[in-house]
């Protein structure tokens, strides 16, 4: 009734640095629970270290059996008979084996993960020579995520093909997940998750776990560490807010400090013809009247005096939604809307209305009318490759989920920190933005892009005005970034 699409029973004892193995539910209790599950139409797996509990779980009907070790050759050749599926999970005991010390285990229990998992990759050889079907399936925790697909390198140890051991990825994942005609294939109608590795999967599987050199992820792609493309990075004032307080840019400033802050946009020129603005700016009428910036001038075109059609753009990568950064987006009618999918969901509900006041009513509504036209590209969290050569990341808070850009050029790695860091200021002197959900990871955010950027003078503050002067002129009011 909650919407489970799964149902996982656990069977046996036997998790982290416990690899005891004692079957906690009879077989009967397996079966009621199986044919309960199935009662709802829901699939179940079964969790069972130990043999006792893997029998119990294929007699019990259960459509996969994870982890189990010392299984007898019997039951590997009823469970081959049944089609059961076998998902072994041999890599995360090496994990926690690697990582005792972090974790906090002893020799005895390291010792016991070791033997565990020599059991567990011998019993996957022989029910691999049973004909029992694998799924693959890595049991990551903690920071073991990105090192899943070492769980092939055992399937190949255990006499598995190459061949055999990507289908149980894909072809094998997809068809116990119930999912044969949207997963793990490449072709029409299925999703566009595809990575591409140097060499040949099929004749040496580890080119799968050391060598993915491209990734897309639902027709986007996510990373690409083939030859680099390299881009151009200005910055472009449009209009300049007079005396504007200090205090609210950097925190403990000086109540009576004021500053004429710099409104800008971030434009990136690839060497392909694509052209991305980092950031949209402000339209509206009704806050050019209470906000009263001088030199304004609309933020396309503001563009246009780098050369830049605003037809022309293609992406839009937006770092948080307030109204001076997200206003002016409708301004680039061809471009693809870059944001994290936290912040659009924080701020706005299902039908366009505004749920947080970080957010006003008319932005509001456009957001909503542009992820109703399918002009939104949700980001899903930090690091994200979204374009060859762009990156985006959080952790500034300025709002729920503002992010920060990461673009590589000839002279190495900008990061466009929008008002993650408004002024050169809180980087030099390590103080949090005023206005921020969390002013430690504000900070820690700050430092990080110091580290990402290849020399700390290339993280681009959102307001401050010397960024016109620490950088080269190209154009009124345009400068790049190098």
């Amino acid at each position: 009734e909650a919407g489970a699409d799964w149902i996982k029973m656990y069977g046996s004892t036997g998790s982290f640095q416990n690899v005891t193995s004692v079957q906690t539910f009879t077989d009967d209790e397996m079966r009621v629970a199986t044919e309960t599950a199935h009662r709802y139409g829901k699939p179940i797996a079964i969790h069972s270290y130990g043999a006792a509990g893997a029998r119990g779980a294929l007699l019990a009907g259960a459509e996969s059996i994870e982890h189990p070790a010392g299984v007898d050759d019997a039951t590997l050749r009823a469970w081959a008979a049944r089609g059961t599926m076998y998902v072994p999970t041999i890599d995360h005991n090496r994990f926690y084996s690697d990582n005792a010390a972090l974790l906090g285990y002893n020799a005895e229990q390291v010792a016991g993960l070791d033997s565990f998992r020599l059991l567990n990759l011998a019993t996957a050889a022989r029910a691999h020579r049973a004909g029992v079907k694998f799924a693959m399936g890595s049991d990551a925790v903690y920071w073991m995520f990105g090192e899943n697909t070492r769980e092939l390198a055992w399937f190949v140890k255990a006499g598995l093909s190459p061949r055999e051991a990507l289908q149980s990825a894909t072809t094998n994942a997809a068809a116990l997940l119930r999912m044969p005609t949207k997963l793990g294939r490449v072709a029409a109608g299925y999703y566009a998750d595809i990575v591409a590795v140097d060499g040949d999967p099929l004749q040496n599987v580890d080119v799968v776990i050391n060598k993915v050199v491209w990734v897309m992820k639902g027709g986007a792609v996510v990373v690409d560490k083939r030859s680099p493309l390299e881009w151009e990075a200005f910055a472009i004032r449009y209009a300049t807010l007079p005396a504007f307080r200090v205090s609210g840019l950097v925190a403990g400033a000086d109540t009576a400090r004021r500053l004429d802050i710099a409104c800008m946009v971030w434009l990136l020129k690839g060497p392909d013809g694509r052209t991305v603005l980092v950031d949209a700016g402000f339209q509206r009428p009704d806050l050019i009247a209470r906000w009263k910036p001088t030199d304004y001038q609309r933020p396309d075109s503001a563009v246009a005096r780098a050369g830049v059609n605003a037809a022309s753009v293609t992406d839009v990568i937006i770092s948080h939604v307030h109204w001076d950064h997200f206003d002016g987006a409708d301004l680039f009618p061809n471009a693809k809307i870059w944001i994290q999918r936290d912040e659009v969901n924080f701020h706005i509900d299902s039908t366009g209305k505004s749920i947080n006041r970080a957010i006003d009513a008319p932005d509001a509504a456009m957001l909503h009318a542009l992820r109703a036209a399918g002009r939104l590209a949700l980001v899903d969290g930090d690091a994200q490759s979204i374009i060859p050569g762009i990156t985006v990341y959080t952790g500034g808070k300025h709002t729920f989920q503002s992010q920060y850009v990461g673009v590589r050029t000839a002279q190495g790695t900008v990061i466009i920190a929008s008002d993650n860091m408004y002024l050169y200021e809180n980087l030099d002197r390590q103080l949090p933005i005023a206005q921020t959900l969390d002013p430690a990871s504000n900070l820690a955010a700050q430092r990080r892009m110091a580290t990402l950027a290849t020399s700390p003078r290339l993280v681009v503050p959102g307001h401050d005005p010397a960024v016109f002067t620490r950088f080269q002129t190209v154009a009124r009011g345009v400068v790049r970034i190098r």
